[in-house]
């Protein structure tokens, strides 16, 4: 199965300079293969509601430079597509962040974006009552997502 994983903002999201977003997909205790990703924001500003605000499978530092002045909304890369062979049962979304140190918090304002192959997204709202967001520590997050890659959901997707 070809998939891009991101999280989006589900409302307006504040951005310190200096924040940053740590992901990777999680199975049998170690790092899926190329899932990896760092967003790192050089400076202040607002993500809008349904935009990215980081994305797996790449490393990207934004600066001013990086948004041509005027051109829309700031918003993250996009995730790179990750090739999941099976789908493991203890498969999970960690994430690690500066920015929103509380597990309410996070899980009100952010979601999660699954996009398959054609190009074709599903938003995952985290404040779902079915989809639990596992507190690790300060800005330390765990989101289970086997439940999600195995339902209906993906199938909208595939």
């Amino acid at each position: 199965m070809k998939i891009a994983v991101e999280i989006y903002a589900e409302k307006p999201l504040n951005i310190k300079d200096g924040a940053y977003f740590k992901t990777a997909l999680m199975a049998m205790g170690r790092i899926v293969e190329g899932s990896e990703g760092t967003d790192s924001f050089g400076f202040a500003s607002v993500v809008i509601s349904e935009k990215r605000v980081a994305g797996l499978g790449r490393d990207f530092v934004y600066t001013l430079a990086s948004f041509p002045a005027g051109m829309g909304a700031i918003e993250a890369r996009p995730g790179a597509y990750l090739n999941l062979a099976d789908i493991p049962e203890d498969i999970t979304l960690d994430i690690e962040t500066n920015l929103i140190l509380d597990q309410g918090i996070l899980a009100d304002v952010l979601g999660v974006r699954l996009i398959g192959a054609q190009g074709k997204s599903v938003d995952i709202p985290l404040c779902r009552p079915d989809v639990p967001v596992w507190w690790q520590g300060r800005g330390k997050y765990t989101i289970p997502l086997y439940g999600l890659l195995r339902s209906r959901i993906l199938q909208a997707v595939s």
